[in-house]
């Protein structure tokens, strides 16, 4: 299984929660590694991030103002795994979908596979 990501001189250690067998699976998708090109120049924005179930954005993202809104006890667990593994601060607020939002300069969200999700 592949476990490191390299993004410039930047590396990230990046497991799944929870743990899978798969040799195939990795944490984070190529659409994921394609938003982060774009938000990567976005210093001091307010970003909330949806879907983000392994924690490859809150882990890049990390010293920046970001918001998980999380849907699973699992995906929180996943998120603070990867920040420990990657030594970053844990210290992070999840948010609750049906929290109220105050000031989103970025959204970034990843559709599932399963569009039934959305319904």
């Amino acid at each position: 299984m592949n476990e490191l990501l390299q993004l410039g001189e930047q590396n990230y250690k990046l497991i799944r929660y929870p743990v899978t067998k798969d040799g195939n699976l990795r944490a984070w998708s190529n659409a994921e590694l394609l938003l982060l090109s774009v938000i990567e120049e976005s210093k001091n924005k307010t970003i909330y991030t949806f879907n983000d179930r392994f924690g490859i954005w809150n882990c890049v993202f990390n010293k920046m103002n970001v918001y998980p809104v999380i849907t699973h006890a699992s995906q929180q667990k996943a998120i603070l795994q990867n920040l420990n593994l990657n030594l970053l601060d844990t210290d992070i607020r999840f948010v609750n979908p049906l929290d109220v939002y105050h000031h989103i300069d970025i959204a970034l969200i990843k559709i599932p596979k399963s569009l039934i999700i959305l319904i």
